[in-house]
């Protein structure tokens, strides 16, 4: 399975964003290169919101919140994806660095795939899935709080 992780946040935290959201796919990707989890997944993408207020966040996470089929550049087969996101107020990520970015998301996301905010696919080992990429959350978030 595939990981991404990226943001859709606040234009003043979004090149720390960005950049923490990078380093945390290079960490934890390559670890889910031979892993399956059913039901014809083949994508996971974790989605951190910071753009406003708790409506306007709202409103990006129901957009990112989502099981679908994606094409890849140039045509070919559509892949399946699981999307989850979650959101806090663009204030929670002022001031920090790209490890305090990863540090916050690995947390939301570790919570957030106890209990996903949407159906999901008949077929998917979601107990199996959250344990593994919460274990590579974990260590993600210990890495960034090391010196």
């Amino acid at each position: 399975m595939r990981i991404r992780f990226t943001s859709v946040v606040w234009e003043d935290v979004g090149a720390v964003v960005g950049d923490a959201m990078t380093s945390l796919q290079n960490l934890i990707s390559p670890g889910f290169d031979d892993k399956t989890y059913g039901a014809g997944l083949s994508i996971f993408q974790g989605v951190l919101i910071a753009v406003g207020d708790p409506e306007e966040n709202a409103r990006f996470e129901r957009r990112h919140n989502k099981v679908g089929r994606i094409s890849a550049p140039g045509g070919g087969p559509r892949d399946r994806f699981l999307s989850l996101s979650v959101a806090l107020p663009p204030s929670e990520l002022e001031g920090l660095n790209v490890d305090g970015v990863r540090l916050v998301f690995c947390q939301l996301m570790s919570a957030a795939l106890k209990a996903p905010p949407l159906k999901l696919p008949a077929g998917f080992a979601h107990g199996e899935f959250a344990r593994d990429l919460d274990i590579m959350l974990s260590l993600a978030a210990a890495a960034a709080l090391s010196p």
